[in-house]
């Protein structure tokens, strides 16, 4: 089937083929090019999660830093990082679309943020009763309030004793000045609880110096009676007063304290606990991407490796088959071009006795078919000259169209022939038709030897110019004859 093909199709096919594969090779490498970038994508988000998961990780540990700092300066009197888990960094990005499609698609990332979903809201949580429970003060204050209050009562026994002993008082009566009036006057609160405490100490502290000031001017007057008796009216109510909203003050500094250390306990207990297990989580979304990251990157270099094997495979199997289409298409054109130069190299020296053993139906099996048309053209022609050429003009030659040219010649020259030779037949006719005329007057000449040597002469001159005439008529049967040759030499040609 391939043998009867034009070559232009057995080109096409041979071609196509090759470009079949190579097209095959461009579409395998192109898909497998999709399938790398889908790779590389995968393989470049996974990391870009692990990175941004990395980076939760550090703002939680910085989160948890800010939580500390609260029990650890006293600059800081609240918290101020974030307690809703749906605002903060982490609970945005898994709270978002992006991540519900990752989700979605992936069932192992989905159960690690749904367990890790409680203890980062718990988390945020412990924040939240943190910042409830914590009361800001200074820790100094329960320690400087009961010294400053064990300075007045050693200042009101001196009082006491200064009228026992009776001796003048030289205590200091500016309640501005006193030890205890200098840290009150001198210390400043933002709890407004504390404040309303302490402003209510403030009247009974004055109350007790203004008493102390009318004992002191009492015991200069040496009215030591008048001192005791203010000194059990005013003096010791003050001090009872006084004592009172100390107290106050002790109970909110102790519930203070105990709030405190309950926040404490709430971050020591509660929030470092929830930030491990969110840690723990966190590493194990981490983990889980280092692995998606991982197999990313190796189906990757598994469909590099398979596109240059496939491309090596088939641009092979191109190369064998474009080989082979080239050698089974030369061989099938120069073999038989190569028969049929050979032939037409032997027809161009006259020999027409050849063979073309060539069947195909493509171009070359109609080249041979014509050379095989063209031989037999010339066997036929030089049968004709060779018949012309042994004297025998009754051959009929059939010019194959008008455009014959060899072949038109070669009729018109055996007509020619024919016609001269009638026309010798004619002239040797006359010629016997003139001797019987001079036969018939033989006898006549006799009768006067001018008048027969006259005819002679005629007759002679009758006889030169026939003879004259089978001459040319020979000469031109000869030249004839050399044209029949020449014309089948051309034909063998």
């Amino acid at each position: 089937m391939f043998k009867n093909l034009k070559i232009g199709r057995k080109l096409a096919l041979g071609f196509g083929v090759v470009l079949l594969l190579l097209s095959a090779v461009s579409v395998s490498t192109y898909l497998n090019l999709g399938d790398i970038n889908a790779q590389s994508a995968q393989s470049e988000q996974a990391y870009t999660n692990q990175s941004f998961l990395i980076a939760k990780e550090v703002d939680h540990l910085q989160w948890m830093s800010q939580v500390s700092d609260l029990f650890v300066h006293d600059d800081i009197n609240s918290l101020t990082v974030e307690t809703d888990p749906h605002k903060c960094g982490l609970g945005k990005w898994m709270h978002s679309e992006e991540t519900a499609r990752m989700k979605a698609e992936d069932p192992v990332l989905a159960e690690l943020l749904d367990k890790m979903e409680e203890p980062h809201a718990r988390l945020h949580e412990t924040a939240v009763r943190i910042n409830e429970t914590y009361v800001n003060f200074d820790m100094n204050l329960q320690t400087a309030l009961a010294q400053r209050w064990s300075e007045h009562l050693q200042w009101i026994n001196d009082l006491a004793n200064a009228n026992q002993n009776r001796e003048v008082f030289e205590g200091t009566l500016d309640p501005h000045q006193c030890a205890f009036g200098k840290w009150y006057y001198g210390f400043t609160t933002e709890d407004p609880e504390l404040a309303s405490l302490l402003e209510s100490m403030e009247e009974p502290h004055a109350r007790l110096h203004q008493s102390a000031e009318a004992i002191v001017a009492a015991q200069r007057a040496g009215n030591w009676s008048r001192a005791a008796e203010l000194y059990s009216q005013n003096t010791i109510p003050a001090l009872t007063d006084l004592e009172k909203h100390f107290e106050q003050v002790h109970a909110w500094i102790d519930n203070a304290a105990a709030q405190r250390k309950e926040a404490l306990a709430i971050f020591r207990n509660d929030t470092k606990a929830a930030v491990e297990q969110v840690q723990g989580h966190l590493e194990h979304l981490v983990e889980h991407y280092q692995a998606k990251s991982a197999n990313a990157a190796e189906q990757s270099h598994a469909a590099i490796n398979s596109s240059i094997m496939l491309i090596v495979v088939l641009g092979a199997i191109a190369i064998l088959i474009g080989l082979g289409a080239a050698f089974v298409i030369t061989r099938g054109i120069t073999g038989p071009v190569s028969k049929i130069a050979n032939v037409a190299d032997g027809v161009a020296v006259g020999e027409v006795d050849h063979e073309i053993d060539i069947e195909s139906k493509d171009e070359i099996g109609m080249l041979a078919e014509s050379f095989r048309r063209l031989i037999a053209y010339m066997k036929e022609l030089a049968g004709h000259a060779q018949s012309i050429a042994d004297n025998d003009l009754t051959v009929e030659v059939e010019p194959k169209s008008e455009q014959d040219v060899l072949g038109n010649s070669f009729k018109t020259m055996v007509n020619n022939l024919t016609d001269m030779i009638g026309q010798l037949g004619q002239n040797a006719t006359e010629l016997v038709s003139a001797a019987n005329e001079i036969a018939s007057t033989s006898e006549q000449m006799s009768r006067g030897a001018s008048d027969q040597t006259q005819q002679v002469n005629q007759i002679s001159t009758a006889v030169e110019e026939m003879t004259a005439t089978i001459v040319e008529s020979s000469r031109n049967a000869g030249d004839a004859s050399e044209g029949s040759k020449g014309a089948a030499e051309t034909a063998e040609q």
